[in-house]
């Protein structure tokens, strides 16, 4: 290939693995589609350039790892049909896309030595920056780099799969040019920054993996040279070393002593209690799961109070969370994948005495070292949710297809025409563009997160919003912002209106539609309470409510509070009710007693606990129980020092003699 391809090919890739890595597991949908659609773009760039020479290049394998990976695609493209929340589904699904994407990418558009390398070398520029980026982090805060990947095991996963294929390079330079040369190398440099991130962040788990990666190409390298034992020690003494250079000026407690004491260790508890939670949601719908993306919502029905270090968005185990979401089906796809990453280990374990001094079986041997490492910490985090490292596994999974000389393959232009391809991929570029990129669109203004001078133009034009949100609802019925913005309007409208008509027909315009939520989302939970607050203050909106669902607002309460126990609002609407029936016992009790307990949660915001604590006083007052009103105000007085309710009642317990229950004046005052 001329330099040009290989220029455009090699920013297409970096391009597409930057954005991804700047999204770094967050919620900011365009930078997920600004990587698929340079993920698309370099196949077809890949397919337009090879032209007729591509024939007499290397075919295609056909294996296990590309028949999983486009059965994968076809489940993720298919994921939103069988999910109760689509527009979720499609968001993450095409978040995992991303590693059969860039498989066939690489296959397709990366087939070229030299397009490799030069790919590879920007995709490592970018990834020591952000490792660069972790380790600035750790020195400004002397603690686990979080403000990185917004996750220290995302991290030391990424600092991973980028420390075993350079220990292989390494090796390979100093059989080449010896150990001085190869020491004042860049692969030795960029070494030395994966392997002090990966120490920063004192994961376990990022750890134990990592050790597991070194034994399986500690295993292939010395098979096919016995002298690599001495490279792979090296790598382990300098790792260590740099364990104990950091952990004098860590403050967070570092990973020896975590794995020393991790019987007794409160996070090893948590996730032993989340995963049983999870185990109790897999049953609860073992066959077809949930759909991507929803573990979040329907966690909240099966968490145990005893967890008390995560909010629930990720189950901490892959295979878990993805037998939860995507049934039998998605898990079995998972392992052939990291089934496929064995027969590769076994495959180069056969070939190893063989293969003389060929440089591509060590550098086959350090990509499944790498892919070794991402499916071992699967199981103790989350790592295929988070798109830089799917993408990072599609890159490797077709490079190793690539380096294999022994499989069965086939030319894909005689099963297919190019112009063909090239066609679908452009017609998946479009929709790509009209879905995901809508919704991101649609996202960025709403949240004022556009910094464009159209879009602080548009900020304020209702009208707009309004036409914007009616073409999302009306062509992606299954992305619920759009729809809410008009629950949102309806209620609005209603609740400003003077004209009881015109109040009676928005009310029930909102009703109607939250209604038709419920029925297509019964798991979401806040439809529910925002439903029994509108009928709480437009009674007449019940009568468009279905009839399958309670008009109650107390029943709509209860419900929202089942399927969410850390919903503050609908459990301070539903004690409000209970008072107004009588029941103020069982109000303070539902405040105090069951929903304190479930806010001793340390990963959520104090705005919950200040919530229940000010709807909790003045019924501990209203019962005589001036102790409990006392310690409550004074746990509030901490998070709201001046807040007028907490600031006499907390005073009370400086009194002498003490106020005890049953002291006149404690109800009065």
């Amino acid at each position: 290939m001329n330099l040009p391809s290989i220029v455009v090919a090699a920013l297409l890739a970096g391009t597409a693995f930057g954005a991804a890595t700047l999204h770094a597991g967050g919620i900011d949908t365009y930078l997920q589609f600004i990587g698929l659609l340079a993920g698309t773009v370099l196949a077809g760039y890949g397919l337009r350039s090879a032209g007729n020479n591509l024939a007499g290049q290397r075919a295609l394998p056909v294996g296990l790892t590309n028949t999983t990976l486009l059965l994968l695609s076809i489940w993720l493209l298919a994921s939103p049909a069988f999910s109760f929340l689509p527009g979720t589904s499609f968001i993450v699904g095409w978040l995992m896309a991303a590693m059969p994407l860039t498989y066939f990418a690489t296959v397709v558009a990366l087939r070229d030595d030299s397009v490799w390398r030069s790919s590879l070398w920007l995709i490592q520029i970018i990834a020591l920056l952000i490792m660069a980026l972790g380790l600035v982090d750790f020195l400004l805060i002397r603690s686990r780099p979080f403000s990185v990947f917004q996750d220290v095991n995302a991290l030391a996963a990424f600092c991973n799969v980028f420390a075993l294929p350079a220990i292989a390079r390494l090796h390979e330079r100093i059989r080449a040019n010896g150990w001085r040369m190869a020491a004042c190398s860049g692969t030795a440099g960029f070494l030395l920054v994966a392997l002090a991130c990966l120490a920063a962040t004192a994961s376990r788990g990022g750890h134990l993996s990592f050790l597991f990666g070194i034994v399986v190409l500690s295993t292939l390298l010395i098979r096919h040279d016995r002298q690599a034992w001495r490279t792979l020690a090296a790598s382990l003494v300098l790792f260590v070393a740099l364990l104990a250079v950091i952990a004098p000026f860590q403050n967070h407690a570092g990973s020896l002593s975590r794995l020393a004491g991790i019987n007794g260790d409160q996070s090893t508890a948590d996730r032993l209690a989340m995963l049983k939670s999870t185990w109790a949601m897999v049953k609860d719908g073992p066959w077809y799961g949930s759909g991507l993306g929803t573990y979040k919502v329907r966690y909240l029905m099966f968490r145990s109070s005893d967890e008390h270090s995560s909010s629930g968005d990720l189950a901490h185990n892959d295979y878990l969370q993805i037998f939860a979401e995507g049934g039998p089906l998605l898990l079995g796809l998972l392992l052939l994948l990291a089934f496929s990453v064995a027969l590769a280990a076994c495959r180069l374990w056969h070939v190893a005495r063989y293969d003389g001094d060929s440089p591509s079986f060590v550098e086959a041997a350090g990509l499944v070292g790498a892919l070794c490492c991402l499916f071992s910490h699967a199981a103790l985090n989350f790592i295929f949710y988070v798109m830089p490292l799917a993408l990072i596994a599609g890159l490797y999974f077709g490079r190793l297809d690539l380096l294999r000389t022994d499989a069965r393959s086939f030319d894909l232009f005689r099963v297919v025409s190019r112009p063909m391809l090239i066609t679908l991929l452009t017609g998946l570029g479009l929709w790509l563009t009209a879905t995901i990129g809508l919704q991101s669109a649609y996202y960025a203004m709403t949240t004022g997160k556009c910094s464009l001078r159209m879009c602080a133009a548009l900020a304020g034009d209702e009208k707009f919003y309004g036409k914007f949100s009616a073409l999302m609802a009306a062509t992606q019925p299954s992305y619920l912002p759009a729809r809410e913005w008009f629950v949102n309007a309806y209620t609005g409208s209603a609740n400003v209106a003077v004209d009881d008509t015109k109040r009676i027909e928005a009310a029930r315009k909102a009703a109607k539609e939250l209604s038709d939520q419920i029925r297509q989302y019964p798991a979401l939970p806040y439809v529910w309470r925002e439903l029994g607050s509108l009928i709480l203050r437009h009674p007449e909106a019940a009568t468009v409510v279905a009839a399958d669902i309670p008009r109650d607002p107390t029943a709509l309460f209860a419900e929202s509070l089942r399927r969410n126990p850390l919903d503050a609002d609908a459990r301070v609407k539903l004690a409000q009710r209970l008072d107004a029936d009588g029941k103020s016992e069982a109000a303070f009790s539902l405040l105090f007693d069951d929903g304190m307990r479930w806010w001793k949660v340390a990963a959520f915001p104090d705005s919950g606990r200040s919530m229940l604590l000010k709807a909790a006083i003045p019924l501990a007052l209203k019962l005589g129980r001036c102790k409990d009103a006392i310690e409550m105000a004074q746990g509030l007085n901490i998070f709201l020092p001046d807040d007028p309710l907490a600031k006499p009642i907390a005073h009370l317990g400086e009194r002498e003699p003490p106020v005890s229950d049953g002291t006149p004046g404690c109800a009065a005052g």
